[in-house]
């Protein structure tokens, strides 16, 4: 690698459910990141699901247990916190949402700290994040992508240009399983395809965080907080995978314990 250049990595989807532990999940996202790029800066995006509000209780002095192992600082955004372990080692925290659309289609708000209301359809979706200064991410689902649903995905890859959305992989997508059409089609004209961990609604899931990021390779004189406002403008920063995604036993797995607890 340049030596003018740095390397994030940067796990785009992690949700820290209320019944999560949450010191588990950040542990779990700077050992599983660090335990493949031991050198590199991390950095989690916490896609809050409307009933959830971690980000804020983070900065405000809350979590405790989070608090009592992690030295928590702020930084130059309101977007991004950092913690920082008896080791030295840092995680940067980023600001997010996950909004569901009237279509039922599953749109990340990166790096942005206002809340984009639910039920209103993708195109507006979108616009509301562009609005509040956040970078959309259309999140891909299994069976989410086909049909009515897939032309709507096709329609804002049209509608937005790679400078104003981007796409999301997951974990939940398995080795072996093929790069969706839309997602293939996406990156040849130039969109983003960020990874993420995406952990499910039960117990246990406090293990995925970190465990399916981008690699993201970016100007050394940039800031972290730079960096995510560059990341799709700025034909300088590469991303790619960091990780693999998991196995199809392990991804079914998770699935129907998902079915059994909702």
């Amino acid at each position: 690698m340049a030596q003018n250049t740095q390397t994030l990595l940067f796990d785009s989807h992690i949700h820290i459910y209320p019944f999560h532990n949450a010191l588990n999940s950040f542990k779990a996202a700077l050992n599983n990141m660090s335990a493949i790029f031991p050198s590199g800066k991390y950095l989690a995006c916490i896609t809050e699901r409307y009933d959830c509000n971690l980000y804020d209780e983070l900065e405000t002095g809350g979590l405790s247990e989070v608090r009592d192992f992690f030295k928590v600082e702020p930084t130059a955004s309101t977007t991004v916190q950092k913690l920082i372990d008896s080791d030295g080692r840092e995680l940067h925290i980023i600001a997010g949402q996950q909004i569901v659309t009237s279509e039922n289609i599953e749109i990340l708000a990166l790096n942005m700290r206002g809340r984009v209301t639910e039920g209103a359809s993708a195109s507006a979706t979108v616009k509301s994040i562009l609005q509040n200064n956040g970078i959309p991410v259309v999140a891909w689902a299994v069976g989410k992508w086909f049909g009515n649903r897939g032309k709507i995905v096709t329609s804002l890859l049209d509608e937005f240009t790679p400078q104003q959305i981007a796409l999301g992989d997951t974990s939940l997508r398995p080795i072996g399983w093929s790069t969706p059409f839309i997602m293939r089609a996406a990156e040849k004209r130039g969109f983003r395809v960020l990874a993420g961990s995406d952990p499910l609604p039960f117990g246990g899931e406090e293990c995925r965080p970190g465990s399916y990021f981008s690699k993201i390779v970016c100007p050394h004189d940039y800031s972290i907080e730079q960096s995510l406002q560059s990341l799709l403008s700025n034909p300088d920063i590469h991303v790619g995978p960091g990780t693999n995604r998991l196995g199809v036993h392990t991804v079914a797995e998770r699935m129907i314990k998902h079915k059994l607890a909702g």
